[in-house]
């Protein structure tokens, strides 16, 4: 009986999970955004559970009302945010800038290509006085049960920059506009592979764009779900689900995703991917130097060595023949008496007393003499 029981505990603790990852992974089948009027003050899981997109108003909306882009640099002046350019080829690249260098870059940028997310570790070091948490606070009625993981965000850029579309595993992502206003336009996931969009996960960042030039905003095709959000207005974008914002006057949204235990048990492939990619994945090196310079760098390079060499090889020749110079000095120093003398040379009498060579005697001959033609006396 024992045995039985332990084979039914198991079936329903596995039923149980399959049913749940099941739900967690399967959209819904409905291609509509609901709209909720009233404001909302309390959780909303009944809504939630159909896992559609929720555009909605939060009952503090004042709070919401005072996150701008003034009030984002003022108080991120000591904090960097990481910055996207729309027009990369690589849709995962990023820069991390100042919130100052930021500034000038998005009011200078003229083809709006520029614009900030993914900045949750960057907003931690703020205060908690800070007004950009105050609104993250506010999202804290849509926790879902068996909260594991929280993330909070500020979004902004360039005005009508759109960003690269993308899609989030966490189990809810949740916008608010806080001024401005923003576009959206969102595609199912079941309609994903009929229009052909593939996805580039990136395990490094946990991000999920997809392919370099999908274009949402010049596309006529009906599968393309289009909305707007205004300024005091949150929408909630279920997972899996492409989407892509345009930022109009200004606009500036304060996000937050959350993740429960089941959800992490389901998205576990994406988990271990990340953290395989984080303790292997080697680093990257950028080459920015020119190949062209390189090339002239090396040949001067090239043409000092053989100068060097050609100067070496002189000096070692002087050298070679100023130490023959010092040996044949030395050698003629070794023997003052012995004297060399031409034919064609006159000898003095003089001279020759002064070399005691005069002698009735014939002279004998060197034997070491180099010139063999040419008498040369010895001393006795």
């Amino acid at each position: 009986m024992t045995n039985y029981l332990h084979i039914v505990v198991t079936f329903i603790c596995v039923l149980f999970l399959y049913i749940h990852i099941q739900f967690q992974l399967s959209p819904s089948e409905e291609r509509q955004i609901f709209v909720i009027d009233h404001p909302v003050h309390i959780p909303i899981e009944e809504i939630f559970e159909l896992k559609q997109p929720i555009i909605m108003k939060l009952l503090h909306a004042h709070i919401t009302n005072e996150l701008t882009k003034e009030q984002v640099y003022k108080e991120g002046q000591n904090i960097d945010i990481y910055i996207y350019d729309n027009s990369r080829t690589n849709t995962h690249a990023h820069i991390l800038s100042s919130v100052s260098a930021s500034r000038a870059l998005f009011d200078t940028d003229e083809e709006a290509r520029y614009y900030t997310e993914k900045n949750t570790e960057n907003i931690l070091t703020l205060p908690s006085t800070s007004i950009i948490k105050k609104i993250n606070a506010t999202h804290n009625i849509f926790t879902p049960p068996l909260c594991s993981k929280e993330k909070t965000d500020v979004l902004f850029g360039s005005n009508n920059v759109t960003t690269i579309p993308q899609h989030s595993i966490m189990f809810r992502n949740i916008f608010t506009v806080s001024t401005g206003t923003v576009d959206v336009r969102l595609i199912h996931p079941d309609d994903i592979a009929k229009n052909n969009i593939t996805t580039n996960s990136d395990y490094t960042d946990m991000t999920f764009f997809t392919q370099s030039g999908l274009d949402l905003w010049n596309n006529d095709s009906s599968d393309i779900i289009k909305a707007t959000v205004h300024t005091g207005e949150t929408i909630s974008i279920p997972p899996y689900w492409i989407y892509s914002f345009r930022y109009r006057e200004n606009a500036v949204i304060g996000a937050s995703s959350f993740n429960s235990y089941l959800t992490e048990i389901a998205t576990i492939k994406h988990t271990l991917l990340y953290w395989a990619t984080k303790f292997t994945r080697p680093s990257n090196v950028i080459h920015t130097s020119v190949t062209e310079p390189e090339t002239d760098n090396q040949d001067e390079i090239k043409n000092e060595q053989e100068n060097n060499e050609d100067e070496n090889e002189e000096n070692n020749e002087d050298e070679n023949e100023e130490n023959n110079e010092d040996e044949n000095e030395e050698n003629n120093e070794d023997e003052p008496n012995q004297v060399i003398i031409d034919k064609e040379d006159d000898v003095s009498e003089q001279q020759l007393q002064n070399n005691e060579i005069i002698n009735h005697e014939e002279p004998r001959i060197s034997t070491n003499n180099p010139y063999p033609d040419v008498m040369v006396p010895i001393d006795e």
